[in-house]
């Protein structure tokens, strides 16, 4: 298992896997769903940093991933914790560490 302790990488990964996270408005509002060419392990990421796949996570990951994008450390970065638990970040930073 390889780890990615660099801050650049972590970040390239991030802004890679937000690219497949898309809008929806539909007829109850906007929500953030994963685009249908998004590989699989985009949904198994979710799944396994969330536990779940629901809009609460959507929201949640997709708030993680562009914190992670524009942070200068991700180690340190300034969640805004009505938008996304702190525990979700840092399983999502987890994540992308060991993948």
């Amino acid at each position: 298992m390889k780890i990615m302790a660099d801050n650049k990488d972590i970040k390239n990964y991030a802004g890679q896997i937000f690219e497949h996270f898309d809008f929806d408005f539909g007829d109850s509002g906007m929500e953030i769903v994963i685009s249908s060419a998004a590989p699989p392990e985009i949904l198994d990421m979710v799944i396994k940093v969330c536990g779940s796949t629901d809009q609460e996570c959507l929201v949640q990951i997709y708030e993680a991933l562009g914190t992670l994008i524009e942070s200068d450390d991700v180690e340190c970065s300034e969640i805004d914790e009505k938008v996304c638990e702190i525990g979700i970040y840092c399983n999502l930073l987890d994540w992308l560490k060991k993948n």
